[in-house]
């Protein structure tokens, strides 16, 4: 993991985990373009859905929510980026776990 991102409305830090909210588990890439990336992960069974994010320079997307444990991020440009990952359990979250990449042409 590098850098937590340093930009408005998004986390600057590891959240506390909250023992009701265990974090994802077996995070792993599960494909690439040239544009996208995807992955597949294990969630806690507490898990009512995920919240997922990345940010690429000075720049962040917007959360995404899926209820499954897979996620493609689309329509990428080439750089460095690092995607975010937590579990949502109801009201509260858990810790976030971030993994670097970089997406080329």
């Amino acid at each position: 993991m590098g850098l937590w991102p340093l930009l408005p409305g998004f986390p600057t830090q590891p959240a506390t985990p909250d023992c009701d909210c265990p974090p994802i588990a077996n995070l792993q890439k599960t494909g690439e373009t040239s544009s996208s990336i995807s992955f597949t992960w294990e969630g806690p069974d507490a898990a009512t859905g995920y919240k997922v994010w990345y940010v690429r320079g000075q720049s962040a997307s917007g959360y995404s929510y899926p209820s499954g444990t897979s996620w493609e991020f689309a329509g990428l440009p080439p750089g460095e980026y690092t995607f975010y990952f937590t579990a949502v359990c109801g009201g509260s979250e858990s810790s976030f776990i971030g993994i670097e990449d970089i997406i080329e042409y």
